[in-house]
């Protein structure tokens, strides 16, 4: 199956929120994909994530919402998608850094879906604020911030950056924290522009929920 723009914005949550499971269970080999989200994010998993699997999977998968800890559980148990996921470049188990799937970067009519699918997963828009002093009570003024951040390789993120600028976003200096990379849209002109064309599934700034 050749990757298409649904494909690949699943792939781009996959690598944010989910992850590829490869496990022993009563002495056999078990192959999964599991998602994690927040709890508002059961109705996005249920309306948008759930139908790509099955349309493309036949799999309807086990959806729920985690009582521990009020998170959205998303569990797909098919060899057929494992095994898709994985040939095409998605990392199994939990990921330490994050390395971009070649065929991702090959395919630039993918790259605004696959982007939606990761912001989505790491991304988030904010209230721009400040401080006096350390311990000072932040500020907040009514200008926004949209960034991702997550642990990733340094193609990744300049990847990321590359398809924005691409699209007349301009973006703020990457930067690095720990293992995360940061990239941010502070240009409110551009943050608007970025809504326009990728249109990931979240509200409008400063609050971060889905549009689900």
């Amino acid at each position: 199956m050749k990757i298409n723009k649904e494909i690949a914005e699943i792939t781009g949550l996959l690598i944010g929120d989910g992850c590829l499971s490869k496990y022993r269970s009563y002495n056999a080999n078990r192959l999964e994909i599991a998602f994690t989200g927040h709890l508002k994010e059961y109705r996005y998993y249920k309306e948008f994530v759930k139908p790509i699997f099955i349309k493309y999977f036949n799999v309807k998968g086990t959806l729920r919402i985690r009582n521990e800890d009020t998170s959205t559980r998303y569990h797909i148990k098919s060899i057929k998608a494992f095994n898709y996921f994985k040939n095409i470049g998605v990392q199994i188990g939990e990921k330490e850094i994050v390395e971009l799937p070649p065929i991702i970067k090959q395919k630039p009519y993918i790259w605004i879906a696959f982007i939606r699918g990761l912001f989505d997963a790491e991304g988030s828009i904010y209230r721009r604020y400040s401080k006096k002093y350390k311990n000072h009570t932040r500020i907040y003024d009514n200008l926004l911030v949209a960034q991702i951040k997550f642990n990733c390789s340094k193609e990744f993120i300049k990847f990321i950056e590359h398809v924005l600028i691409t699209n007349k976003i301009k973006t703020n200096r990457i930067t690095k924290i720990g293992k995360s990379y940061i990239i941010r849209i502070t240009k409110q002109e551009s943050i608007e522009k970025f809504l326009d064309i990728f249109k990931p599934k979240i509200k409008n700034a400063p609050f971060d929920k889905r549009a689900y």
